[in-house]
C-alpha cells in the first residue's frame, strides 16, 4: 500500500516540476500538467488534512477567494474576460502556494520542505541553462513566446513551440531568476552553511548569465538592485534597514546627471544584447528630460503614459474598480494597462480590492518573519519585495511570481537542513 507520505512527495514534486521546468513540462501530457497536479494537490489536503483550511492565513484566502466569486458574478459580471481570467489564475495559485507554505509548518517537516527547495534550485539551474542556448539561437526567444500570446502577434505556432520545445525560461521564470539574488548573498555571506562560495558563483554567474540573455531589461535592473542592496545587509534587521535608509538618502543627493552617464555607459557595456542597449540609453534620455511624460521621443516615457491613462477610470469608480456595474469599457478602461501590474489591479478592482488582496501578502509575510532567525529576515524581506516592485512597472503574470514569493521564500531558510544528519522532522531553531 502507498503510504500518504509518498503520494504528497510525487504531488508536490510534480507541482514544481510543472512549473519550474518548462523542457520536462513542453513534452507531458496535456492531461497530466500544472492544472492536474494542483488540483490533486488541493484534494489531498482536503482529504487527509482538513484541519490545516483552519488556518488563518488559508481563511483569508479562502475569504478572498469568495469575494473574488461573488464580485466577479455580480456588479463586475462585465469585466474583461482577459482581467477574469487572471483574477482566477491568480487568486488560485497564491491559494495553492499558500496551502503549501501552512502544511509545511502544519506538520513541521522542514527537511522536506529543504528537499522541495533544493529540487527547485535544480530545475531553475538547468533551466537557466537552456534559457543561455535558446537565446543563441534567437536572443529574443522569450519576449517571442510571451509577445505570442497577444492577439496582434506575427510569430507563427511552429517558431513557439520549437523554441518552447527547447526549455528556455518563461516569463515567469524570468521573475524568478529576478528573485534570487538577496538569498545568494545570504548563503554566500555565511560560507559552508548550505553551500561553499565558489558553487554559489558559479551558479549565480549562470543565473545572471540566464537573466540577461532574456533581454528583460526591468528584470535585469532590479536583480541589480537587490544584489547591491542585499551586499550591506548585517544580522540585524533593524541595522540592515537604517543602513538602507541611510544609503536611499545618500542616492537620492546623487545628481542626475551621474544617472544619465551611468545608464549610458551601461548602454555600451550590454551593446551585444541590443534590446538592452536600448533599454539603457532610453532611460537614460527619458532621466534627462526630467522624466517628462509629455515627451513622447522615449519609449520609456510613453509606457509610463499608461498609469495616468489607468488613473483616469480609477477616479471614476474608486472603491470597487472601473467594471463596477459598467459595460466592458470599463469606464474607457485603458486596454494596454495590464502592463503595469499594480496600477492596474487598483484600477480594475478598486480600493476594497487591492486592500483585500495585499492584506493576503501583508499577512503572509507578518506570520513568515517570527520563524526566521534574525540573519535572514532582511534577504527574505528583499527577494518578495523585489516581486511585489517589479509590479509597479510591469506586469506580475505567471505561477512562477507567486510560487517564489511564498513559497520558495520560506524554503531557502530550511535548506542547511540538508547538510544536517538529522531525522525528517528536523527543524531549524525559530526565533
Amino acid at each position: 500500500m502507498i503510504k500518504k507520505r509518498n503520494i504528497l512527495l510525487i504531488i508536490l514534486f510534480m507541482l514544481m516540476l510543472t512549473a519550474f521546468f518548462p523542457f520536462v513540462n513542453a513534452y507531458m501530457p496535456s492531461g497530466f500538467k500544472h492544472t492536474f497536479w494542483l488540483v490533486l494537490w488541493i484534494g489531498f489536503l482536503i482529504l487527509f488534512y482538513p484541519n490545516i483550511l483552519k488556518n488563518k492565513l488559508i481563511l483569508l484566502n479562502i475569504a478572498y477567494l469568495i469575494f473574488l466569486f461573488l464580485s466577479l458574478n455580480t456588479y463586475w459580471e462585465n469585466m474583461l474576460v482577459r482581467e477574469k481570467e487572471r483574477l482566477i489564475s491568480e487568486s488560485i495559485h497564491i491559494f495553492a502556494a499558500v496551502t503549501i507554505v501552512v502544511y509545511f509548518h502544519h506538520v513541521r517537516d522542514y527537511l522536506l520542505f529543504a528537499k522541495l527547495t533544493f529540487v527547485v534550485i535544480i530545475f531553475l539551474f538547468i533551466t537557466a541553462l537552456l534559457t543561455i542556448y535558446s537565446a543563441s539561437i534567437d536572443p529574443l526567444f522569450l519576449r517571442n513566446i510571451t509577445s505570442s500570446q497577444s492577439e496582434y502577434s506575427q510569430i507563427d505556432d511552429e517558431t513557439i513551440q520549437y523554441f518552447r520545445s527547447l526549455g528556455g525560461a518563461n516569463y515567469g521564470i524570468a521573475g524568478t531568476f529576478m528573485s534570487l539574488f538577496p538569498v545568494m548573498i545570504y548563503f554566500y555571506k555565511r560560507n559552508h552553511l548550505f553551500l561553499k562560495r565558489k558553487y554559489i558563483i558559479i551558479y549565480g554567474s549562470i543565473i545572471i548569465f540566464a537573466l540577461v540573455s532574456t533581454q528583460l531589461f526591468t528584470n535585469l535592473i532590479i536583480a541589480i538592485f537587490t544584489f547591491i542592496v542585499s551586499i550591506f545587509g548585517v544580522k540585524k534587521l533593524k541595522k540592515s534597514l537604517l543602513i538602507i535608509l541611510f544609503l536611499s538618502i545618500i542616492f537620492s543627493l546623487i545628481p542626475r546627471s551621474f544617472y544619465v552617464n551611468t545608464f549610458i555607459v551601461l548602454s555600451d557595456v550590454f551593446r551585444n544584447q541590443k534590446e538592452i542597449s536600448y533599454k539603457f540609453r532610453d532611460v537614460a534620455q527619458f532621466i534627462e528630460l526630467r522624466a517628462s511624460i509629455e515627451e513622447e521621443t522615449t519609449g520609456t516615457g510613453i509606457r509610463a503614459k499608461r498609469f495616468p491613462k489607468l488613473m483616469e477610470s480609477f477616479v471614476r469608480s474608486p472603491l470597487l474598480g472601473c467594471f463596477y456595474n459598467t459595460s466592458e469599457t470599463g469606464h474607457d478602461y485603458y486596454l494596454l494597462g495590464y502592463h503595469i501590474y499594480w496600477a492596474n489591479k487598483l484600477t480594475t478592482t478598486g480600493i476594497i480590492g487591492i486592500l483585500f488582496f495585499t492584506l493576503v501578502l501583508y499577512v503572509f509575510i507578518k506570520i513568515s518573519l517570527p520563524k526566521f532567525e534574525e540573519s535572514y529576515k532582511f534577504y527574505f524581506l528583499i527577494m518578495t519585495f523585489s516581486i511585489l516592485a517589479y509590479g509597479i512597472f510591469k506586469a506580475i503574470a505567471g505561477r512562477e511570481f507567486w510560487y517564489s514569493f511564498f513559497i520558495l521564500s520560506n524554503g531557502f531558510y530550511y535548506l542547511p537542513l540538508i547538510n544536517k544528519k538529522e531525522d525528517s522532522k528536523t527543524e531549524i531553531q525559530e526565533k
